[in-house]
């Protein structure tokens, strides 16, 4: 068994036409795959610690999800219960930002796939992770720039006092004091290109209803479950830090503890492998190297400080149970700490250290302890084929399969009238076939019902007629010379318009690549319509 057949991940690209999934495997081969995972998890294949571990977790996860739920929703209405730990658990996860329909997409395959097979749908929001963007980006006209442009409008959120130049999505409070301005500015720049109907403007004033001291992440993230809900979409959700909070965790973290030196060379090596393979040259990409030293050895995991939201990479000494958290290598570490400083009891409290998953460690855990099938987009598809490496070396495991998938939709712009790709393509081959003529053959354009001109093409016509041979044309090259300058000036209302129809054609060209961008945030969809494509592309 095996779930990373590379060749079946390469085949996995976003769709380039509006209303079009791509999904791998197969959708008709989801649940035949959905079950042989099932199986695998309860067969002996897997060793009895991994088995016990996962029965732990999943016990340990469902009060998580049932008090995260239950702290904006109804009880009834959080899926899970105790006892369902034996069900078939089908998980996605993502950062709670306002990501693009596509992203979306996986959370409504998950709860179709969960309907059709009597399984449990879950989200994971991965609410640890660094907030890379806090604004949202919208087409827009303005009278100063008629053209389609974007418009990039700040997110209203708080930043917390920090020095880091970047900080996680649970670190950022909303401002509930900038949420008229963002939905004023979105609704104006959206008006501008003929958009009336998006979700926006009800989605921030939401936002506002929630609590003035929830992160970020939650409140993004329960105004979109909401909206789910309502419409019949009914994973179960629960954020990454919560997890971390389970015995579960603490105790899969203290496996990789005793196994560092082991994990930091296996995880090395296989980024390595992957990197010579996708011919990756970038150093960070898809993620750095641990880092090795005579004393420390890095995992794979962030170092939450107490009572703090920064994080710092994790280090473990060759030679005890202490942890350190660090600068930017271990000549800077701040403080070493015992491992059993982590409260067992009540990991990740406030007044706890707390130990957090870094992006490969998280699907890991994820695939591995919780689901038994989990639901990709494509950039997880394509670096968790790394992850199955280190499962195979370091876990002893086959990796199970995983699904990848995505969408395309693109914003209904009525006002706009998008020309086809290959019609653009044809111009543009024209403008480039007049543009080297006008360069090479100027004389093709004059017009010969203007006197001045036809002169020009009648002596133009005569030299060519006369050319001298070769060793006498020194007088001729000077005359024809001439002439081209000549007939050059006399076109310029030619080449004037060729500029035209090029910044014409290059408007054209920028507002297209708009109007069919696939990457614009999900609330500046119409709430009903951009539901029910994704519902129909997920049968």
């Amino acid at each position: 068994m095996t779930g990373s057949v590379d060749s079946i991940k390469e085949q996995v690209r976003a769709p380039k036409g509006n209303n079009q999934a791509a999904i791998a495997p197969d959708r008709l081969d989801l649940p035949y795959v959905l079950e042989t995972n099932h199986r695998y998890w309860n067969s002996s294949e897997v060793p009895e610690w991994i088995r016990a571990l996962r029965r732990t977790a999943r016990q340990q996860l469902i009060p998580v999800v049932r008090d995260y739920m239950g702290s904006y929703l109804p009880e009834s209405q959080c899926p899970l219960h105790q006892g369902m730990d034996n069900q078939r658990w089908i998980l996605g996860g993502h950062q709670p930002e306002l990501f693009h329909p596509g992203v979306w997409f996986k959370n409504i395959l998950i709860h179709r796939l969960a309907q059709e097979t009597g399984s449990i749908g879950l989200h994971a929001i991965v609410d640890h992770d660094l907030a890379r963007s806090t604004s949202i980006r919208v087409p827009c006209r303005s009278n100063d720039q008629p053209r389609m442009h974007v418009e990039t409008i700040p997110l209203p959120l708080k930043r917390p006092e920090s020095r880091e130049p970047l900080l996680p999505w649970n670190a950022w409070k909303m401002d509930h004091s900038q949420i008229p301005e963002t939905i004023r500015s979105i609704q104006e720049s959206l008006h501008s290109v003929g958009i009336s109907q998006s979700m926006a403007p009800e989605f921030f004033r939401q936002l506002s209803k929630n609590a003035a001291d929830l992160d970020a992440a939650l409140a993004f993230s329960q105004v979109r479950h909401r909206m789910e809900r309502s419409h019949g979409i009914e994973n179960a959700e629960f954020p990454i830090s919560a997890l971390c909070r389970t015995k579960a965790w603490i105790e899969f973290v203290t496996y990789c503890l005793q196994h560092g030196v082991e994990l930091n060379a296996i995880y090395n090596e296989c980024l390595d492998e992957y990197r010579q393979r996708e011919g990756i040259t970038n150093p960070t990409q898809p993620v750095p190297r641990l880092g090795l030293t005579d004393q420390w050895v890095e995992l794979p995991f962030w170092f939450r400080l107490p009572n703090q939201r920064s994080r710092r990479r994790a280090w473990v000494s060759r030679s005890s149970s202490h942890w350190s958290t660090i600068t930017d290598d271990p000549s800077g570490a701040v403080r070493a700490v015992d491992i059993s400083a982590i409260d067992i009891n009540n990991p990740g409290s406030d007044g706890a250290w707390c130990v957090l998953p870094r992006a490969l460690t998280t699907t890991l855990f994820l695939r591995t302890f919780i689901a038994d099938l989990f639901i990709h987009g494509i950039g997880g598809g394509q670096y968790d084929r790394l992850t199955d490496r280190i499962m195979q070396r370091f876990l002893h495991i086959d990796p199970p399969s995983f699904v990848t998938c995505t969408a395309t939709l693109w914003l209904d712009f009525p006002d706009v009238d998008s020309p086809e790709t290959s019609r653009l393509q044809r111009e543009f081959q024209d403008l480039e076939r007049d543009r080297q003529r006008l360069r090479s053959r100027p004389e093709c354009f004059l017009d010969l019902r203007d006197p001045v001109q036809n002169g020009l093409a009648t002596e133009h016509q005569r030299l060519l007629e006369s050319i001298p041979p070769r060793g006498q044309k020194r007088e001729w090259h000077h005359a024809m010379k001439r002439l081209k300058g000549q007939i050059t000036a006399a076109i310029l209302p030619e080449r004037r318009a060729w500029d035209e129809r090029r910044l014409a054609l290059d408007t054209k060209t920028i507002e297209q690549r708009i109007i069919n961008s696939r990457e614009f945030a999900f609330v500046l969809f119409n709430e009903q319509d951009v539901l029910q494509r994704l519902q129909h592309l997920a049968r």
